[in-house]
């Protein structure tokens, strides 16, 4: 049973995300290309605003499980995205304990008019320009996602209680005062950088915990990865690193120094023309290189060198490279269980065949798409 959802002036109750976030309303149609490691679409909303009596009025049912009034001082808002604007009564959210999504839009110059809140599943902070730090979360203990984006005067996230845990860190762009992103010691989340907009990832060096999982999509200035082979070498053999429209590294130089990784994935990049910053690599869990499903215009990479130190991966997935003509640099001795190789328009598909019979996956293997095989069928893997 739906309900309905008052609410004070200029706090949005909106229907239920997805089980992941979206920085941009641009993320999903580059998530529908069949790339993964970002956020997906946000689903249907609707909203529910005050008029100028001061009494709610609803353009359509919202998904929030309780009502609640203009007088009340909620501990509990779930079912829809809370959006804080400079028209919000923060006094509203003093009594605030738990919520699934809090969205922060103001100039607000700190945040303590959350300080009873102790779980969020989603926590975004969405052009906040007189924020410096964290500060006013006293009693945050829990939050699944934490976001900041366009914060340029944000120092740190310093300000967050010691016992503090965090699954999720989501740094997007226009924070150019951001020098750390140090957390207590209890919070050890996965990192992405959401449309960087800087050129190195040096602030990795500030990290107080060793990340396990990088993502870094929608990059159109990032040209520089050494500093992640400086910050995550030491856990090279879990590290999970994802890298998605990332234009300008064409070679991946810089990931030098690994020679084995959990999950290596280069998406939507079609401007890659060599595979020599992989001239290591030796074991990897999973290696994707896709341009996701659907792409058909050009790309640079011709061949596969790059990967001849490969000697052992669990799951290849070549896919949709538009330019490729030969498995040159990919070992015919290769320790490999499930391999896919599909929708590469201009490779032949007897140097696949020639491939599988030499490396003899021990798991799964097809392929499809390529010059001579069987077409795809209409299953566009995520």
């Amino acid at each position: 049973m739906r309900s309905r959802c008052a609410s004070l002036l200029a706090i949005s109750l909106l229907g239920c995300g997805p089980s992941l976030p979206t920085l941009d309303d641009e993320v999903g149609d580059a998530s529908s290309e069949g790339s993964d490691g970002e956020p997906g679409t946000e689903g249907e909303t609707s909203e529910t605003s005050s008029s100028s009596t001061g009494e709610p009025t609803t353009d359509t049912d919202t998904t929030d499980e309780t009502e609640t009034s203009a007088d009340e001082c909620p501990t509990s808002l779930h079912g829809g995205k809370v959006i804080i604007t400079d028209e919000s009564d923060l006094a509203y959210f003093a009594c605030l304990e738990d919520a699934y999504w809090i969205e922060i839009s103001a100039s607000v110059t700190d945040l303590s008019f959350l300080s009873e809140l102790e779980v969020s599943d989603h926590l975004r902070l969405r052009g906040t320009p007189n924020l410096v730090s964290l500060a006013g979360l006293d009693s945050l203990r829990e939050v699944e996602w934490l976001e900041v984006e366009d914060a340029p005067n944000m120092v740190d996230l310093s300000g967050l209680p010691a016992d503090f845990e965090l699954y999720e860190l989501i740094i997007g762009p226009g924070n150019a005062g951001l020098t750390s992103i140090a957390l207590p010691r209890l919070a050890e989340p996965g990192l992405q950088f959401a449309f960087w907009d800087r050129p190195t990832l040096d602030i990795l060096a500030s990290a107080s915990w060793p990340p396990h999982t990088i993502d870094v999509w929608h990059s159109e200035v990032l040209e520089e990865l050494d500093a992640i082979a400086e910050c995550c070498v030491a856990q090279q053999a879990t590290l999970s690193l994802t890298l998605t429209d990332t234009p300008l590294l064409t070679d991946l130089q810089g990931l030098e120094p690994f020679t084995m990784l959990g999950r290596f994935a280069l998406l939507d990049t079609p401007e890659v023309v060599s595979l020599a910053g992989l001239a290591n690599l030796e074991q990897v869990d999973s290696l994707r290189l896709s341009n996701g499903c659907t792409y058909d215009g050009p790309a640079s990479l011709v061949d596969l060198q790059g990967l001849e130190q490969l000697a052992v991966v669990d799951s290849l997935s070549i896919q949709t490279q538009t330019a490729l003509v030969s498995l040159a640099g990919l070992s015919m001795q290769l320790e490999v269980d499930s391999a896919i190789f599909e929708r590469n328009l201009l490779l032949d598909q007897a140097l696949v065949d020639a491939w599988f019979a030499a490396a003899m996956p021990s798991g799964q293997h097809y392929s499809c798409g390529n010059i001579g095989s069987e077409p795809c069928d209409d299953f566009c893997p995520q």
